[in-house]
């Protein structure tokens, strides 16, 4: 029984949930954890051979970010895109793409905050600047967390 997590396939590191998830579809692996959700859950509406969930025990959130830099050339405009992201029309976009939402998502249910929040015991949010995400980061930790669901699946 084989699986891969994000970053990690065969011993190499890939920026990409692509990968993981061609892995998973061939066969070469049972199980990918940790992958972009937007990405599994997309291939899961065209592809048979794959399933996905989100852990009721807790989820564990880092939003994307958007910035708008303090040299940008038109301002206005990237503070009028960042409104329209967060208005219910870029909401529905996003939607339709199988990103996590902040309202309720037709397309993909279970990646709407409402959804997660109501079907997990705990969700976690990570921001930058946030102490959960330095310590998920810490190799100890990381390491602690892998081995746990190994165990769990009877991988080790």
């Amino acid at each position: 029984m084989t699986y891969t997590r994000v970053g990690e396939i065969g011993g190499q590191l890939h920026a990409s949930t692509g990968p993981q998830i061609e892995r998973v579809k061939t066969g070469e692996c049972i199980l990918s954890t940790g992958l972009i959700a937007n990405y599994a859950f997309r291939d899961v509406k065209v592809d048979p051979r794959l399933g996905v969930f989100i852990p009721e025990d807790y989820s564990h959130l880092i939003p994307r970010v958007m910035f708008i830099i303090k040299y940008a050339k038109n301002p206005n405009a990237a503070k009028l895109f960042l409104e329209f992201v967060m208005s219910d029309e870029g909401q529905r976009i996003l939607d339709s793409v199988g990103e996590v939402t902040l309202v309720e998502n037709p397309y993909y249910p279970e990646l709407s905050l409402p959804e997660i929040v109501k079907r997990s015991k705990t969700v976690i949010i990570a921001k930058l600047d946030d102490e959960i995400t330095g310590e998920i980061l810490k190799e100890d930790v990381r390491k602690s967390f892998q081995d746990y669901y190994k165990k769990l699946l009877g991988l080790g």
